[in-house]
C-alpha cells in the first residue's frame, strides 16, 4: 500500500496512452493518508481475527480440538486458496484445504469436510440476507447514476 501508487505511476510511464490514463486512475484511487491505511489495516486484522476465532468455535462446537496457534496459522491459508478462480465460491477447494490442514491430526477427515460446509452454508446465509435487505430498501440510485468513469472524478 505504501509503495503501489510510486509503483503504478512508474508503470503508467511505460505505457501506450490508454493504459497509462487507467493506471493513473488507479494511483489516484490509492489512500494517500497513512492514518487511513492504519485504519484498515486495523480492521482487516479485527475482522480477520473474529474469523479465526468462529472457525475455532464450529471446530470445537464439532468435536475437535485444534491450538490457536494453528488456527493462526492454517485459516489464513485456507482463505487464499479458497479465493482462487478454481471452483464458484471456493467449494470444494475449501472443503478439501480444511481436509489437507486438520485431518487426521486434529479432526477426523469428515469433520474437517464439515467445518467447511458449516463455513459455507454460513456465508450463503449472510449473503442472502445482506442480498433481501439491499433489495427490500429499493435504493438502487448508487447503482444506476455511478459509473466507472464518474466513480474516478468523484
Amino acid at each position: 500500500w505504501l509503495y503501489a501508487p510510486l509503483v503504478i505511476r512508474t508503470a503508467a510511464g511505460l505505457m501506450p496512452p490508454r493504459w497509462s490514463e487507467r493506471l493513473s486512475a488507479l494511483e489516484r484511487a490509492f489512500p494517500h493518508d497513512k492514518s487511513v491505511l492504519g485504519r484498515v489495516i486495523g480492521l482487516a486484522t479485527i475482522y480477520h481475527l473474529s474469523q479465526i476465532a468462529v472457525i475455532g468455535m464450529i471446530i470445537k462446537e464439532v468435536g475437535g480440538s485444534v491450538p490457536w496457534s494453528y488456527l493462526l496459522f492454517a485459516v489464513p491459508f485456507i482463505n487464499i486458496v479458497s479465493t482462487l478462480p478454481l471452483s464458484w465460491m471456493g467449494l470444494g477447494v475449501r472443503e478439501t484445504a480444511y481436509v489437507l490442514f486438520f485431518a487426521p491430526h486434529y479432526l477426523t477427515r469428515e469433520n474437517a469436510l464439515l467445518i467447511g460446509v458449516i463455513w459455507l452454508l454460513g456465508m450463503t446465509i449472510t449473503s442472502a440476507v445482506g442480498g433481501i435487505l439491499a433489495a427490500l430498501s429499493g435504493d438502487y440510485n448508487l447503482l444506476k447514476t455511478k459509473g466507472p468513469t464518474d466513480i474516478e472524478s468523484s
